[in-house]
């Protein structure tokens, strides 16, 4: 009878656990092998049930790159007062329930927006629209936007994106 573990990891990457034979191992999407670790004894039988790899820090990343790039948001204002920027977050751990966190914006040192988010379990994604006002941004500019998310152990993870304006 073989038990096991699998985990989604935020980066699409799956972590699996084959209990039975103290194996672990992390695949790609397309099935590469990214890293294993095995526990390979003949005299004794080894069993892994579950084990869970973390990050440092939560992660914030933008729900959908609008130009290509990781980092730059294009705004268009030209029809509205505000807008938001779509953003996914994730927790360092991966919690088996709801826990809260906050998401932070600071431009040139002043904070432009603050709110509560409830990270999701099981490395589901968290998602999150941060709202952008035509007045951070002038027409045709960009401006550095810092965001920092917290989770409720305190752990801490940034991000800095340029947010272009359009309209």
């Amino acid at each position: 009878h073989n038990m096991g573990d699998a985990d989604r990891l935020p980066n699409g990457n799956t972590v699996l656990s084959f209990t039975n034979s103290g194996h672990m191992t992390e695949v790609t999407h397309d099935g590469e092998i990214v890293w294993e670790l095995s526990y390979p004894n003949p005299t004794q039988r080894t069993v892994v049930y579950h084990f869970e790899k973390w990050m440092w820090r939560p992660l914030v990343l933008l729900a959908a790159p609008m130009d290509g790039t990781h980092n730059t948001v294009l705004v268009d204002m030209q029809h509205v007062a505000s807008a938001s920027i779509k953003l996914r977050l994730f927790n360092n751990i991966r919690a088996r329930y709801i826990s809260k966190g906050k998401l932070t914006g600071w431009v040139d040192g002043q904070q432009v927006g603050r709110q509560v988010v409830d990270f999701q379990p099981n490395w589901i994604p968290t998602e999150v629209d941060f709202p952008v006002s035509k007045e951070l941004i002038r027409i045709g500019g960009s401006v550095p936007l810092l965001l920092q998310v917290e989770n409720a152990e305190q752990g801490v993870g940034c991000s800095l994106f340029e947010v272009k304006r359009s309209g």
